[in-house]
């Protein structure tokens, strides 16, 4: 009976053990092969205020503003390397660098939407850089910034409805660049026809990723 029960568990353990091979061998290819996902309805939260370079601004009780980058930016660029911004006590104008971001080599600059000075930045996206992509208007922020005047500052800025329809805009006019744009590496971003791909803008190539930071974030023509 002992040695019965002494062959169960060793029995058990072999197939723990196969089992856990199994999923880590499964996990890589997974890993390998990445699953194109098509952009889903973009939300627009209530209480918002949105750049035309893709930066949001939430006002807060305080008198301070968090500002980070909108979900339609994160999900065409896909997986934000590192963030790198500006030290606090740094005074910047509306317009002016606050950050920037490393994306598989490359880079684009993040530009204050308000003028003040920053008062903190977001430690813990470099370490879970999760917190963009997954919770990109809360725990996805990139700055606090103490504004210089608030209600300036906001005055260009898109709220609800207005947000919500240039938004939708956006996401039609990043089609018309991603077909524009095409090139054999980015056929996969096409995959789905009328959505792009998460992460379309790594298929491009240098030139075309350049394009996409002057039109969308440089210099947005989105009205």
């Amino acid at each position: 009976m002992v040695v019965m029960i002494v062959l169960l568990f060793i029995a058990l353990f072999v197939i723990i053990d196969l089992l856990r091979i199994y999923f880590k061998q499964k996990a890589k290819v997974t890993e390998g092969n990445k699953v194109l996902r098509s952009f889903e309805n973009l939300s627009v939260p209530l209480g918002l205020f949105f750049d035309k370079s893709h930066v949001w601004v939430r006002l807060n009780d305080s008198g301070e503003v968090r500002i980070g980058l909108d979900e339609f930016l994160i999900k065409a660029v896909g997986k934000i390397d590192r963030i790198e911004t500006l030290p606090s006590g740094t005074t910047v104008k509306s317009g002016e660098k606050i950050a920037v971001c490393f994306v598989d080599g490359k880079r684009f600059v993040i530009k204050s939407p308000i003028s003040g000075t920053i008062i903190s930045k977001n430690e813990s996206f470099n370490k879970e850089s999760e917190a963009l992509s997954e919770d990109p208007y809360f725990s996805g922020w990139v700055v606090k910034i103490w504004p210089l005047e608030i209600k300036e500052s906001i005055r260009d800025l898109m709220i609800g409805k207005s947000a919500e329809q240039w938004m939708k805009r956006e996401l039609g006019r990043f089609t018309d660049f991603l077909s524009k744009n095409a090139t054999l590496a980015l056929k996969p971003a096409l995959a789905d026809g009328a959505k792009p791909i998460v992460g379309a803008v790594s298929f491009l190539d240098e030139d075309g990723f350049n394009k996409f930071v002057k039109e969308f974030i440089e210099s947005p023509k989105g009205e």
